[in-house]
């Protein structure tokens, strides 16, 4: 017979190595580092931007993250917040959109490899039917991914985590007035209609002119600049 003490002393072990193992579905930038095999590399910028992400647990989350390129905010925002979202919250639905539809598609690619990858240690396996980068769902669920270009349609259901990667292409483009004018009218009209009742949204870009179509947004949402 197991003593009282040595019994608690072994409920404690478990519940500790049960709490380790779950230890890296607590943000996406725990996800990253676990399911990557160690190849994505924390950093203090991404593990401050990851923090501010888990917040959506509680309230719906507004967010615009600008950087330099290079810095891995798409990597961390754009790749493995939507699996880490989607472990949690399984029939939810994730829309990225960028300047270009071709971009946000590789960012779904990038996304669901690795739900298939790591479709065991998930616990979520794709529909079948789901060949698409660019549209893709979890079986018995419901949840998945929808990428789409800036300005184009966003059909379907709409979106509980939404991510504008890069919604100006380049210089010429934050420099234009018309472009800038065009991409906050379609932000305003089609994504924003899209947004789910306690939904986030979280805006990444390199800031090129003050006032690109992010501007509007700065007295409502919370800003990391780098």
């Amino acid at each position: 017979m197991i003593t009282m003490p040595r019994a608690i002393q072994m409920s404690a072990y478990i519940g500790e190595e049960s709490r380790g193992k779950q230890e890296w579905l607590r943000s996406p930038a725990s996800l990253a580092e676990h399911l990557s095999r160690g190849l994505w590399r924390r950093a203090k910028h991404l593990d401050y931007i990851s923090n501010k992400i888990i917040e959506c647990e509680h309230r719906p989350l507004r967010l615009i993250v600008t950087l330099p390129p290079r810095h891995g905010k798409s990597e961390l925002i754009s790749h493995w917040t939507p699996v880490w979202f989607l472990k949690r919250w399984p029939w939810k639905r994730v829309i990225i959109t960028s300047y270009q539809s071709g971009f946000a598609t590789e960012w779904g690619g990038l996304a669901k490899n690795s739900m298939v990858d790591n479709a065991h240690e998930l616990g979520l396996e794709l529909m079948q039917d789901t060949k698409a980068k660019a549209r893709w769902r979890i079986k018995g669920y419901g949840g998945g991914m929808t990428a789409a270009g800036i300005g184009g349609p966003i059909t379907g259901r709409g979106g509980d985590l939404i991510i504008i990667d890069d919604p100006i292409k380049s210089q010429k483009e934050a420099l234009s007035e018309t472009y800038r004018n065009s991409t906050w009218e379609w932000y305003r009209a089609t994504l924003r209609t899209r947004a789910q009742p306690g939904a986030s949204i979280i805006l990444l870009l390199s800031l090129i002119h003050i006032s690109e179509p992010t501007r509007p947004l700065y007295i409502s949402y919370a800003v990391f600049c780098l």
